[in-house]
């Protein structure tokens, strides 16, 4: 992560994304100046203390997201969102929001990107419910593993 100019003194903000596999949505995240920490986890859903096991094979109702932890002095919120459509899969992604000015842009910015591509985006924005953190192997996965199997299917062409 580039935090090494972060000013741990300034309060930090969270951010929580969800769009397809967790791994890939870290590891997006995590290069960008301005963000401290990026969790991997689970959200969403009504089950206490889901598991990986239990997330993938659907026995819980929570999806693959992400917390970020951000500087709002060094990288903006719209800077995230612009990440995060870079990044997600569309078809499957849900903007958690913290706070009613994070649903405003939230909802701006869906609106700008459905009229730049010229068609519906059907990304989802929602209150933020309680985040799990994902399992220890979950954490970092690509700077543990390397890449790994963990393609983005791009909604927009049908692949």
């Amino acid at each position: 992560m580039k935090n090494d100019r972060m000013n741990t003194i300034e309060p930090l903000e969270t951010a929580i994304f969800a769009g397809g596999c967790f791994w890939h949505m870290e590891d997006a995240f995590q290069k960008l100046d301005g963000v401290s920490h990026v969790y991997s986890g689970y959200t969403g859903g009504t089950m206490e203390d889901p598991t990986y096991l239990k997330v993938v094979s659907h026995v819980s109702d929570h999806i693959e997201a992400i917390e970020i932890h951000f500087n709002p002095n060094m990288i903006t919120y719209d800077e995230l969102l612009g990440n995060f459509w870079d990044n997600s899969n569309l078809s499957e992604s849900v903007i958690f929001y913290t706070s009613n000015k994070q649903r405003e842009l939230a909802e701006a910015s869906r609106n700008a990107r459905a009229k730049r591509i010229n068609k519906p985006v059907p990304t989802r924005i929602t209150s933020a419910t309680t985040f799990y953190m994902a399992e220890e192997e979950h954490q970092n996965y690509y700077q543990k593993n390397g890449l790994a199997a963990c393609l983005i299917k791009d909604w927009r062409l049908g692949k």
